[in-house]
């Protein structure tokens, strides 16, 4: 087994000698569970043991905690510190260790870092009691009820303003509120990162795990919006952006004028939805299109529409599957000395192929008594109806008409490379502003609406 962690960049604030309430001694750990050839481990319930050491390597360690931990594809999500209190002074580095069902620990272990902004505490003074720097070269402990005797300094486009429990920190000239990626903030019942700049309010970046990681137990694990932009960014090699929700909504996305969440991947999903027992995506519109597709549409299940009942109840209706690509159009008339032709609809015949390779198949019903009915004389654009011995009736009868697809002639019970080699033969043909949007897409994703300068990631 083998295990990806993604540890958070921490600060542990030691006691100031004005007395607050305790910090919770507690460390929030992510990692990723694989087996040996990188897939995900099962779904399940694991025996995990974590160390706490301050050598790299060695058998000596300072703390021990072991915890049942849920799996869900691999990803598992853990508090240390609940099971055994961290009692540990961190003032000097220590390596986090890992072992499952009681194995061999994983290697390499994980060193604990600070968040390179928390380095700032150094530079904080205590303006009201003594005037002098609080830390003074060592890590402070609380900064717990030090409302009015904490001086926060920010630059000149960054404002500082607090309302009841909310810290707000923001910037201005399109700037970012909390610019650099450590810089942590929360909040138990209000906001806990605001930007009122005209930049991106957040933007999460990772070279392998998640740009941005959200998770709320009643709200929204993560809320974006803009009204020119994109309303949340994730530019990610594995997660772009994940959001996990108990009762909410696990990711929302609104945009005045582009797309609420706009997914877009070389090689993998562009969005992808999992729910245990609810939807995995859900698509609402008032006036356009909920989901829409620029290219093939495919489901391991059923596709159906749900349609209410006089009584309210819901029901599904399920579309009919075809080995082949067709279409159909529908149509009646009535036979005149026992005699009818018909012509089909112009535009029906822009979106089909009718030739001598690919004929089209007519079925008729008859609503009229007569000797019965036979088909002849089928063209590239309609058909005959001709009542069966001679016959001169003038009976009513209703007809389908099934023809091939237009680029789809020769798909048939096609594999997935088959599809998509014929669907790209269709979009390059009939719908180039589509590939030249993507592209444009693909581009502007790339870019971001304003690119985070370049910077090494701490974690």
């Amino acid at each position: 087994m083998n295990c990806r962690a993604f540890l958070p960049a921490l600060l542990f604030l030691f006691a100031a000698h004005i007395a607050g309430a305790q910090i919770p001694r507690t460390i929030s750990y992510q990692g990723v569970l694989t087996d040996a050839t990188g897939k995900p481990a099962p779904d399940g319930n694991y025996s995990l043991t974590f160390r706490l050491y301050d050598l790299p390597s060695g058998t000596a360690y300072v703390w021990e905690e072991g915890q049942s931990i849920a799996v869900i594809k691999g990803i598992f999500n853990v508090v240390l510190g609940t099971a055994n209190p961290l009692g540990i002074p961190f003032d000097k580095p220590y390596w986090l260790g890992l072992r499952v069902a009681g194995g061999p620990e994983l290697a390499p272990r994980t060193v604990l870092t600070s968040s390179a902004y928390s380095l700032n505490t150094l530079s904080i003074v205590d303006t009201a009691v003594t005037g002098r720097k609080i830390a003074n070269g060592q890590v402070v402990r609380s900064l717990n009820k030090l409302k009015d005797h904490v001086t926060l300094a920010a630059g000149t486009n960054v404002s500082i303003t607090q309302n009841g429990d909310t810290l707000r920190i923001g910037a201005s000239g399109g700037g970012f509120g909390l610019p650099y990626a450590g810089s942590v903030a929360s909040a138990t019942s209000a906001f806990a990162v605001i930007n009122t700049g005209s930049g991106d309010a957040v933007v999460g970046e990772s070279a392998s795990r998640y740009g941005v990681h959200g998770n709320s137990i009643s709200g929204d694990g993560v809320y974006g919006w803009s009204s020119t932009g994109y309303g949340v960014r994730g530019a990610s090699s594995l997660v772009g952006v994940y959001g996990e929700s108990a009762t909410g909504d696990a990711v929302l996305g609104e945009s005045g004028s582009r797309y609420g969440v706009h997914g877009n991947s070389t090689s993998g999903d562009g969005v992808y939805g999992w729910s245990k027992n609810g939807r995995g995506v859900v698509g609402s519109s008032s006036g356009s299109i909920a989901v829409y597709a620029e290219g093939p549409f495919t489901a391991t299940g059923t596709k159906s529409a749900t349609v209410k009942l006089r009584d309210g109840t819901q029901i599904r209706l399920f579309t009919e599957e075809a080995a082949e690509v067709y279409f159909s159009d529908y149509g009646e008339a009535r036979l005149t000395n026992g005699t009818a032709h018909i012509e089909l609809d112009p535009t029906f015949l822009q979106t089909v192929t009718v030739d001598a390779q690919h004929l089209m198949k007519v079925f008729v019903q008859l609503e009229g008594d007569c000797r019965g009915v036979f088909v002849r004389n089928k063209t590239a654009t309609g058909f005959d109806v001709v009542e069966l011995q001679g016959g001169v009736s003038g009976a009513h009868f209703i007809y389908r008409v099934v023809c091939k697809r237009r680029y789809f002639e020769d798909e048939r019970l096609a594999r997935e490379a088959q599809d998509s080699q014929h669907n790209s033969r269709m979009m390059e043909t009939v719908w180039p502003e589509v590939i030249a949007g993507q592209q444009a897409n693909r581009e502007q994703l790339n870019a971001g609406p304003q690119r985070m300068p370049e910077r090494p990631v701490h974690r």
